[in-house]
């Protein structure tokens, strides 16, 4: 799950670039197979519902809290709920970054499962993103003064250019 300081420092810097934030809550859906010896055994079926049922109350919970944050900024944009397989999630998100500007991606520690994410963002959205880890790489919550740009020439360089020019004006 998304911490709440996370939602904070994205609510404050989209306000600080005068944005508009969308948020996107991704519920997992467990397939687990059909098979009558593990349910007997140990209620695998049962299990899997129940953890869905736990992700699915995640979300919501997650979705009500980015809600009122974002709007106390003054950023609400939308508050998403999407449903995908487990290693789906990732590709799932940077679908639907294709789609926005920017997407802010939280990275918490290694085994949160944001780095899955946040690669497949960098890599399959085609768009520019932010990867941030509260508490050690914030957001800038002023706005952005100072920009340095790593430049080689390359179409790779003129491209990452040209998606961060919006941020700088």
């Amino acid at each position: 799950a998304t911490s709440d300081e996370a939602i904070d420092q994205a609510a404050a810097f989209t306000a600080a670039i005068g944005g508009v934030l969308s948020g996107l809550a991704m519920e997992v859906r467990i397939r687990a197979p059909t098979n009558p010896l593990a349910d007997y055994l140990i209620g695998l079926s049962q299990m899997a519902e129940e953890e869905q049922d736990r992700s699915h109350s995640a979300c919501k919970a997650a979705l009500a809290a980015f809600s009122r944050k974002a709007e106390a900024a003054g950023v609400l944009g939308q508050a998403i709920h999407a449903r995908a397989d487990l290693y789906l999630i990732g590709d799932d998100v940077a679908e639907r970054a294709r789609t926005r500007d920017l997407c802010l991606v939280p990275i918490a520690d290694s085994l949160d499962g944001q780095r899955s994410v946040a690669e497949a963002v960098v890599f399959g959205s085609g768009r520019p993103a932010v990867l941030f880890r509260p508490g050690v790489a914030n957001l800038p919550t002023g706005g952005l003064k100072t920009v340095v740009v790593a430049w080689d020439g390359s179409r790779t360089a003129a491209r990452a250019m040209n998606d961060a020019l919006p941020l700088l004006l």
